[in-house]
């Protein structure tokens, strides 16, 4: 990245030179991000809410994966797949 100086601009005016100077000293600054100045964003609490994102994911597939092994199909028995944890085959209880 290629800093700009102030002084080796000769085709800007004296007004824009001080804008120009105003606005890199304002963003040259370090400060933390605040959303609706409500909060302010840094490191830690950045990383606090990745950690907190990354166990509710982690805890969603572990609910699907033990959904998905443990659900009866179409074709099972749903009380008997409740009672014995295991699909078995629907009897045809007509006469």
């Amino acid at each position: 990245m290629q800093l700009i100086s102030v002084e080796e601009s000769d085709h800007q005016t004296t007004k824009e030179q001080a804008k120009f100077a105003y606005l890199v000293d304002y963003y040259s600054k370090d400060s933390p991000l605040t959303p609706l100045n409500t909060f302010e964003v840094n490191f830690s609490s950045a990383a606090s809410l990745a950690g907190v994102i990354l166990t509710y994911i982690i805890v969603l597939l572990q609910f699907k994966i033990s959904d998905t092994s443990t659900a009866p199909s179409a074709e099972c028995d749903c009380t008997q797949a409740l009672l014995e944890q295991s699909c078995q085959p629907a009897r045809n209880t007509s006469v």
